[in-house]
């Protein structure tokens, strides 16, 4: 292992494939960095630009988009859950940085959506990260084991008869 795959918590196993360990500091700064990223996207954008000139020309249009914007940042909320839960468990470290961007990504998104600028660039971008952020979790072995692990079982507790 080197130096920079021990900065980032990776263990490197068999052909050179790194995983991210699960140690309580290495969770805690692959967690730190969705938080902090999240956040700074978030802030940054809103902070720096300015919501575009025709939003004054059609404010129902504009309460409209807003509220979209909130549909959307609840979304961003509930990626965020998912993979604030799925950073706390060994994954590769391909995998745990396509989870990061495509969550900061889309936290970018709603903040540009939010601020009216490039609405349609941004809805494209938005479900783009989305696909990342899903698609990585297909690919998460981890993940769909978990999955088809409780699919069975509950299955079998709706199915056997206890008589």
């Amino acid at each position: 292992m080197n130096n920079a795959d021990a900065a980032l918590g990776v263990e490197t196993r068999g052909r050179g494939v790194g995983r991210i360990s699960r140690s309580d500091t290495r969770v805690t700064q692959w967690r730190g960095a969705l938080t902090m990223g999240c956040a700074a996207l978030g802030v940054g954008i809103v902070h720096v630009t300015e919501p575009a000139a025709w939003v004054r020309a059609d404010p129902e249009l504009a309460r409209l988009l807003r509220s979209m914007a909130v549909l959307k940042i609840l979304l961003v909320a509930l990626t965020f859950a998912a993979v604030w839960w799925r950073l706390g468990r060994a994954l590769s470290l391909p995998l745990g940085v396509s989870y990061l961007i495509g969550v900061w990504a889309m936290a970018g998104c709603c903040a540009l959506l939010w601020q009216f600028q490039s609405l349609s660039a941004v809805a494209v971008a938005f479900h783009l990260a989305g696909a990342l952020v899903l698609i990585g979790a297909g690919l998460d072995g981890a993940v769909v084991r978990r999955s088809a692990r409780a699919a069975p079982r509950a299955l079998v507790s709706r199915t056997v008869d206890p008589s």
